[in-house]
């Protein structure tokens, strides 16, 4: 009897836990999808880091994203917004006035930066970025984009390239100095140049042990010195692609006659999977540097063949990591085999 009173009230019970439950599983579902949806926004957000002068403490101007140098600076003379901007006085030789200093920027990303300038009879003031690291470079700029009630703004373009890092970039204003020049509003924004998904290329990420990688090193000095590269007599090496499958062992060569493909750090190789398994569905391909085969020409030609139905194989670019250090971006092309089939055509080559 006692078994089956407690048989009763769990039958009673169950129609409300089972309630309960349902609840906290609806509940932990929104609260993943609201979790999903707020990483997914703030990977699509652009970088914006901006300053209006309007705010100071010590010496330097507190701006949306970061501070920026020479709050010294900081003016009420006049203004493009707000009560404040940056006096940059006048003086002997080049004279600063406020910036910023991107740190450890990602390789790949595309800025545009602009700074509102008063306008004055000499266009003293320019808008200026130098880059550090294994990229470096520089550029200044002033010419005016557009004009808003005797103000004049100055804007930058530039691009980090993909597959080399950059320690900092460093974007300021400055003067030669010849006259009292004004500046505000500085924006710094994260683009897409093109209107369109940003370029998220595959990775090749090829393991050679250093005795290997030695060999080819061999192979690739005589070849400078005969000036040519003999493939019957290059070393084939034994190496391994990683992906998300695991470890693929491959043999790897260097590749290409002419010496294009040896220069500098970027070499050419063909690389043979072994057995049957392939990587992305390719059994034997070539990577080489895009500037052998005139960057994009080669690209848009594969795509005209497969356009037309016409036989060709596979070709495409992808980032090459050799031992854990990119190389930049390749061009990965398929190799011909004694039976392969084009994936963009259904058609059979020749066996």
């Amino acid at each position: 009897m006692i078994i089956a009173n407690r048989d009763k009230e769990h039958l009673h019970q169950s129609p409300g836990r089972r309630f309960w439950v349902f609840g906290l599983l609806l509940v932990a579902i929104i609260t993943t999808i609201a979790v999903i949806l707020q990483q997914r926004a703030a990977q699509n957000q652009s970088l914006v880091i901006s300053c209006d002068a309007e705010r100071v403490r010590g010496k330097h101007f507190i701006g949306q994203g970061g501070h920026f140098s020479k709050g010294e600076l900081r003016s009420s003379d006049r203004a493009k917004s707000g009560r404040y901007a940056c006096k940059v006085p006048k003086g002997q030789g080049a004279q600063y006035g406020f910036g910023f200093q991107m740190t450890a920027p990602e390789p790949g990303h595309s800025y545009r930066i602009s700074v509102w300038r008063f306008k004055n009879q000499y266009q003293e003031g320019k808008l200026a970025l130098k880059v550090s690291g294994e990229v470096d470079f520089y550029l200044e700029s002033d010419q005016v984009s557009s004009q808003d009630n005797g103000w004049e703004e100055l804007t930058l373009r530039f691009t980090l390239p993909y597959g080399k890092n950059a320690d900092r970039v460093d974007v300021y204003v400055y003067t030669n100095g010849f006259l009292d020049t004004y500046f505000d509003d500085f924006h710094i924004e994260q683009i897409n140049p093109t209107g369109t998904k940003a370029f998220q290329p595959q990775t090749v990420s090829l393991r050679i042990k250093s005795d290997d990688l030695k060999k080819i090193e061999k192979d690739r000095e005589q070849a400078l010195r005969n000036g040519i590269l003999e493939a019957e007599t290059s070393n084939w090496v034994d190496g391994v692609i990683k992906d998300s499958t695991g470890d693929i062992p491959v043999s790897v060569r260097l590749k290409g006659d002419w010496l294009d493909h040896l220069q500098g750090k970027k070499w050419s190789f063909r690389v043979q999977v072994e057995g049957a398994r392939g990587w992305n569905r390719l059994l034997t391909f070539s990577v080489h540097t895009p500037a052998t085969r005139y960057f994009l020409h080669e690209w848009l030609f594969h795509q005209w063949l497969e356009r037309e139905d016409i036989l060709t194989t596979r070709y495409d670019f992808a980032e090459l990591k050799l031992n854990d250090q990119s190389l930049g971006i390749y061009a990965v092309e398929e190799h011909f085999e004694k039976k392969w089939s084009n994936t963009a055509t259904g058609a059979k080559g020749p066996s």
